[in-house]
């Protein structure tokens, strides 16, 4: 069965409980709190810029899969798959990785509604 559950740092509580009142939401204290509620069958994705390779590197060790949504290209050693939807973003910018990359526009993960507009815009400027 999938369960996906965010995990969000306490100090975004406020912003986030708002946006996201229909989700499964777990606060932690600290970004090393993840370590006393994962498995090593669990998959984790990381948004943020904040990790550091050493947290990362622990982090992929202790569970299946370690995905991360990355807009800056670097070296990646430490995560399984990265998403990037940086238009014109290439595997060549980022160097020596054995990271699964899925790169541009084709994964940028947006609401449907956001869709829609661009789509509509799109034929107004071009009509």
């Amino acid at each position: 069965m999938l369960y996906i559950e965010f995990v969000i740092l306490s100090e975004n509580r406020a912003y986030i409980q708002n946006l996201a009142s229909n989700l499964n939401i777990r606060f932690i204290n600290s970004n090393d709190d993840i370590f006393n509620i994962i498995n090593q069958e669990d998959m984790v994705w990381l948004d943020g810029y904040s990790f550091s390779e050493e947290f990362k590197s622990q982090l992929q060790s202790k569970v299946l899969k370690l995905i991360e949504t990355n807009d800056i290209p670097y070296a990646a050693k430490n995560v399984d798959i990265i998403f990037n939807h940086t238009p014109g973003i290439s595997k060549a910018q980022f160097q020596d990785t054995t990271s699964q990359l899925f790169l541009g526009l084709d994964y940028a993960m947006l609401r449907p509604s956001f869709l829609h507009y661009a789509l509509k815009n799109k034929q107004s400027t071009t009509g």
